[in-house]
C-alpha cells in the first residue's frame, strides 16, 4: 500500500476511530515508515491547535480528514504543519479582535502577530549590504573601506597611495597628484590617500617596505577586479609618476574594459538611490516595486562591471522566498479556512501588486 493511502487513515489513527486490526495495521508501517511519522506528527499539531479554533465550521474529524488529503505527495508533512500553523494565525488573529468572530485583520496587524509562531507571515526583511555613501568623484579619499565599497560597486580600479606625514618626498608627490592635470588622468581610478604615522609604522596589507620605513614611502598599488599589482615604492620624480601611472591605466584596460564597463555616472547615482531605498519598500509592502528594481539592476550584469548585481539577485532570491513562504501560508489556511483566507488574500492583494506571485493570491481572493 503507498504512503498517500495510508496517510488517508492518519486522521480517523490520529482521533482514536479506526478499528483496533486497522489501527495494528497502521502503527505497524508507522514504524518503518518515516515519512508517514512526520506526517502523522504534523496532523496531530493540527488536532492540539484545533482546540483554539471554536468557531471553526464542521466537526473536528472532518477538517482533520480535510488535513490528509495531500496535495504535494513528497511534501505531506510539512504541508500538514503549514496548515497547523495557519490555524494558529486565525485564533490569535481572532482574540486581538474586538469580539469573538471578528473580521480578520490588515496585513499590517498580521505581520506583528505572533512572529515566532506564525514566521511566514512575520514582517518581511532584506538585508541592505553596506552600500557607498556617495558616486565616485574626482580627487582623494581618505578612508580606504570607503574607497574599496566604490570600486567594488562602480567596477572602477582602485588607486591606493600610502604616505607619512612627516616625510617630505611624500609631501612633494602629493602636490603633484593634487593638481587638476593629473586628477585628470586619474578619473577612471578610485583613489584613496593612506596617510600613516611615523611613529605607528605599519605594513601595507601584508606587504612590508623593502627599505628602511621612512624611506620606502610613498607607494602606490592598484587592484583592478581582483587583479592587484606590487606596490610601487619610493616614488621620486615626476617621470616615476607619470610612467606608474602609465602601467596603471593599461593594467586597468586590460583586466576591465575587454570584460564589462564600470558603472558610473547618471546610471551609477540611480542605482544607488534605488538599491537604497529597498528596505523602505519593503517595509512599506512595496513588493513588486521592489523585486522591479532589483530586477534592473540585475540586468546591469550584463553590461557593466559592479558588485550592485551580485547583491540584487541575493535580495531577490531573499524577498521572493519570503514572499513564496506568505503565499503557500494562505493556501493552506484555504483548505480549512476557505472564506478566511479570501480575506486575508484580499488584504494583501496591494502589497503583491506587479510581483510573480500576484495571480496566486488573485485566485486565492476567490476560495470559498
Amino acid at each position: 500500500m503507498s504512503c498517500e493511502l495510508w496517510e488517508a487513515k492518519l486522521a480517523d489513527f490520529a482521533t482514536e476511530r479506526l478499528d483496533a486490526e486497522i489501527a495494528y495495521e497502521v502503527r505497524r508501517h508507522l514504524e518503518a515508515c518515516a515519512s508517514c511519522r512526520a506526517f502523522l506528527d504534523g496532523v496531530e499539531r493540527l488536532y492540539a491547535l484545533d482546540t483554539a479554533l471554536p468557531s471553526s465550521p464542521g466537526p473536528r474529524a472532518a477538517r482533520l480528514e480535510l488535513a490528509t488529503r495531500r496535495p504535494f505527495p513528497r511534501r505531506a508533512a510539512a504541508w500538514a504543519v503549514g496548515l497547523a500553523a495557519a490555524a494558529v494565525l486565525v485564533f490569535f488573529a481572532e482574540r486581538r479582535g474586538s469580539g469573538a468572530d471578528t473580521d480578520v485583520p490588515t496585513a499590517k496587524l498580521l505581520e506583528t502577530t505572533t512572529p515566532a509562531l506564525l514566521p511566514a507571515f512575520a514582517a518581511i526583511r532584506v538585508d541592505l549590504p553596506d552600500l557607498p555613501h556617495a558616486p565616485p568623484g574626482r580627487g582623494w579619499l581618505a578612508s580606504r573601506e570607503e574607497a574599496q565599497r566604490l570600486a567594488d560597486y562602480s567596477g572602477k580600479p582602485l588607486l591606493a597611495q600610502y604616505v607619512i606625514d612627516v616625510c617630505p618626498r611624500c609631501v612633494w608627490v602629493n602636490e603633484r597628484l593634487d593638481r587638476e592635470d593629473t586628477l585628470a588622468l586619474l578619473e577612471e581610478f578610485v583613489c584613496v590617500r593612506v596617510t600613516m604615522r611615523l611613529e605607528e609604522p605599519q605594513a601595507i596589507e601584508g606587504v612590508e617596505p623593502p627599505f628602511g620605513f621612512k624611506a620606502s614611502f610613498p607607494a602606490m598599488f592598484v587592484d583592478a577586479g581582483g587583479c592587484r599589482t606590487d606596490p610601487v615604492w619610493a616614488i621620486a620624480d615626476w617621470t616615476e609618476i607619470e610612467g606608474v601611472l602609465a602601467d596603471y591605466a593599461s593594467l586597468c584596460d586590460d583586466a576591465l574594459r575587454a570584460d564589462r564597463a564600470p558603472l558610473e555616472g547618471a546610471l551609477f547615482e540611480r542605482t544607488l538611490a534605488e538599491m537604497s531605498s529597498i528596505p523602505e519598500l519593503v517595509a512599506a509592502g512595496r513588493y513588486g516595486p521592489a523585486l522591479d528594481v532589483l530586477a534592473r539592476t540585475k540586468a546591469l550584469g550584463e553590461t557593466y562591471r559592479t558588485r550592485f548585481v551580485p547583491e540584487a539577485e541575493r535580495m531577490y532570491g531573499e524577498l521572493s522566498a519570503a514572499l513564496a513562504i506568505r503565499i503557500d501560508a494562505l493556501s493552506s489556511l484555504a483548505v480549512v479556512r476557505p472564506e478566511r483566507a479570501a480575506v486575508l488574500a484580499r488584504e494583501l492583494a496591494p502589497d503583491f501588486a506587479g510581483t510573480p506571485f500576484e495571480a496566486r493570491l488573485a485566485a486565492l481572493t476567490r476560495s470559498r
